[in-house]
């Protein structure tokens, strides 16, 4: 989703690093603040 769908629509990203490499994003889409939290998978 976050690399397709949601390039067109993203203004500002917050990405919370992590040590295993599952980031984990908060992103604005024009309208709210949404969460990306992808699989947990590095």
């Amino acid at each position: 989703m976050f690399a397709g769908e949601a390039v067109n629509k993203v203004e500002q990203v917050i990405v919370f690093p992590t040590d295993a490499g599952i980031d984990t994003y908060l992103y604005w889409n024009g309208e709210k603040l949404e969460l990306y939290v992808p699989e947990e998978t590095p």
